[in-house]
């Protein structure tokens, strides 16, 4: 039964915060753009296999029940920008000091 309540709460609250609709700032002083002036796809469909909302539920539980999210960003052709955005399961995630990794990806190109 606890196990049950828990999940209820962990649903709950990342439910509600991927509700919430997303704001943009750029530049130093933080001003707030338009979200439909961004040329970013991955905005509304971060991959193929997911919606925001499913994508922002499931980073809010993996930080809820594991204490961190961690995201893979894969870049476009040119790397330049951002193509897509990829979660990645806490329980086989780790984070090290190490610039280069023999295994894996590089720390550099992890965000949590």
């Amino acid at each position: 039964m606890r196990a049950a309540a828990v999940w209820r709460c962990i649903h709950l609250i990342a439910g509600s915060i991927a509700e919430c609709p997303i704001n943009i700032w750029e530049g130093k002083r933080g001003d707030k753009i338009d979200r439909k002036a961004v040329d970013a796809e991955w905005i509304d469909n971060p991959n193929p296999e997911v919606t925001w909302y499913e994508y922002v539920e499931t980073s809010m539980v993996h930080d809820l029940l594991w204490g961190n999210a961690y995201w893979l960003p894969v870049l476009s052709n040119g790397g330049d920008r951002i193509a897509q955005l990829w979660t990645l399961p806490p329980w086989q995630t780790f984070a090290s000091r190490e610039t280069s990794s023999s295994r894996g990806v590089p720390g550099a190109k992890v965000y949590h």
